[in-house]
């Protein structure tokens, strides 16, 4: 199949790009931040299967429609989506200075027509949209002394992400 690139946007996110990147790697809010959009098609987290490797890690979620979306994690603030029947997402969140990042979509499609296209755009922006709202208050939380509670099962994504950033930073002779 031959995919191209049929939407590119970016926008100024009001949050440090590891805030963003972790969202997007956490399962346990797109049943109540996304239960009209996201949540829709990917269902009930107890279908949700991990795997992991030493560089990035995978979400299978079962869609409602058919197939499985794939979402993998990949160094060093990038998601690659694999959504079956629609196409592929690519997900950056580029560093813009300590408070604010730069996200970035590129959305490719090999089979859906244009309204298609449109119809799928939109609501990959939604959710994302519905994404911006909670990193940023996520972002201030922090600014104003917010204490972080246990991790639950469902932030293993991020703790393995948490594991690969500080090996590289080992590596790089940085210490923490």
């Amino acid at each position: 199949m031959n995919y191209s690139i049929f939407s590119e946007f970016s926008d100024t996110l009001n949050c440090n790009w590891k805030i963003a990147h972790d969202n997007t790697l956490d399962d346990y809010h797109v049943a109540i931040a996304h239960k009209d959009t996201l949540h829709k098609e990917q269902g009930p987290i107890k279908n949700y299967r991990y795997f992991f490797s030493k560089f990035c890690n995978v979400l299978v979620t079962p869609l409602s429609s058919k197939g499985n979306l794939y979402t993998f994690g990949l160094l060093p603030w990038t998601h690659l989506i694999i959504w079956p029947g629609k196409g592929i997402v690519l997900i950056n969140y580029l560093p813009k200075n300590i408070n604010q990042c730069i996200l970035e979509i590129k959305l490719a499609s090999a089979s859906l027509c244009e309204n298609d296209l449109e119809n799928w755009e939109k609501g990959i922006l939604e959710f994302l949209g519905e994404d911006k709202i909670i990193v940023e208050s996520v972002h201030k939380s922090y600014l104003e002394n917010f204490k972080l509670g246990p991790p639950n099962r469902l932030e293993q994504r991020i703790i393995h992400w948490q594991k690969i950033y500080k090996d590289f930073l080992n590596a790089s002779g940085i210490s923490f």
